[in-house]
């Protein structure tokens, strides 16, 4: 009799872990099927747009990327567009290589910002100087340590504006492959993020965006009276005005192969913890539903592998939590594979399992980090 009960209670036990890991397993089911999944189909191509686009980069001693990468945003095959870059209070040559670039192209133009103790400075208000100089009322935005994968780049970009309501369009900034494994973690949480934001968007839940490869129309900045309702924030100047502003019916979101960038990453760990804090400050003002879905994505990546260590250290039958984890492996490759693909990232694909455990721990770290940034008040120029 207290044999059977012992059984009695044990396979309860046995069954409730299984439902819990059955559950786990059926939320993130439900993120790659039901918004990961959107990034497989091949990109469409675009409608051959040409309205007039002005490109804007603020710049912070950036004068070697500048004169690295510019020429790559000069030499755009398409016929309609103006470069402005705003010379952000640089304490380098910045200010000479702008002037070499201007004599070479008709359609460049910059301005410098002064050191000024009465006024706050820093990216959001070098944007802001930018987009009120610009003359067309479509805007495009990169860094200056960014360059476009190729001259079809502005093109794309043009033609992601598919109807008369898109306002804001939404594009995938990469890094460049360097073979190192911190370049590789950091393009894989790229790629993961890039992929969040992008398919997020395609099922009419755009939540951010990132100021390597993003666009707008003026309109839209006025309507939202710029980054007034976060100006006060040292970051946000992409992933809150697209919180902010965007919407399903305004918002396209594209990977085509042409509407790339690609940036230099980090080579240490320490700089790309701090340049990671720095914008998960920002999560917070996101809307509610979507740190309701951002956050139930990552507790049950979590709560999924604890799960599963729970049940292979306790005794749990093997077969179970082995069969939750090769279909979750199948799906994850499937997804991935083809996502980085997309997105044109090479050899990060096959990290995915590893990457996929060992990301919360280092956005933990980040966060951490960021705390610490908040409570010293540090200020950089962002």
């Amino acid at each position: 009799m207290q044999l059977e009960r012992y059984f009695l209670i044990h396979n309860s036990y046995e069954y409730t872990v299984i439902a819990v890991i059955a559950a786990l397993t059926a939320a993130r089911v439900f993120y790659y099927l039901f918004f990961y999944a959107r990034i497989l189909p091949k990109p469409k191509n675009g409608i051959s747009a040409n309205m007039p686009i002005s490109l804007i980069i603020a710049a912070h001693n950036e004068a070697e990327n500048l004169r690295i990468f510019l020429p790559k945003v000069m030499t755009q095959t398409y016929q309609n567009f103006e470069v402005i870059v705003v010379n952000d209070r640089s304490e380098d040559d910045t200010n000479e290589v702008l002037v070499e670039i201007r004599a070479k192209y008709p359609n460049f133009y910059f301005t410098n910002i002064e050191e000024n103790p009465r006024f706050p400075s820093g990216k959001k208000l070098a944007l802001t100087v930018g987009i009120k100089a610009a003359k067309h009322e479509h805007l495009a935005f990169t860094d200056a340590d960014c360059y476009p994968e190729n001259e079809f780049w502005l093109q794309s970009v043009a033609d992601s504006y598919t109807s008369e309501r898109t306002q804001v369009v939404l594009a995938y900034g990469g890094y460049a492959k360097t073979g190192s494994l911190l370049n590789t973690l950091i393009r894989f949480e790229t790629l993961w993020i890039g992929l969040q934001y992008l398919t997020f968007a395609r099922a009419g839940v755009p939540y951010m965006g990132v100021g390597r490869n993003l666009s707008y129309t003026k309109t839209i900045y006025d309507e939202q009276k710029g980054f007034s309702g976060h100006y006060h924030l040292h970051s946000g100047d992409d992933d809150l005005f697209v919180n902010k502003a965007a919407n399903r019916k305004n918002t396209a979101a594209t990977w085509h192969p042409n509407s790339r960038t690609r940036s230099v990453s980090e080579t240490k760990f320490a700089n790309y913890v701090l340049q990671k804090a720095r914008h998960f400050t920002t999560w917070k003002h996101y809307r509610f539903l979507h740190k309701l879905l951002l956050g139930g994505e990552l507790f049950s990546r979590v709560l999924f592998y604890a799960g599963l260590i729970f049940a292979f250290a306790f005794g749990i039958s093997a077969g179970y939590p082995l069969s939750f984890l090769g279909f979750m492996l199948i799906i994850q490759y499937t997804v991935i594979g083809l996502a980085a693909k997309r997105l044109g990232e090479k050899g990060v694909a096959v990290f995915a399992p590893l990457f996929d455990i060992l990301m919360p721990f280092v956005h933990l770290r980040i966060s951490i980090a960021g705390m610490f940034i908040r409570k010293r008040k540090k200020k950089r120029w962002n």
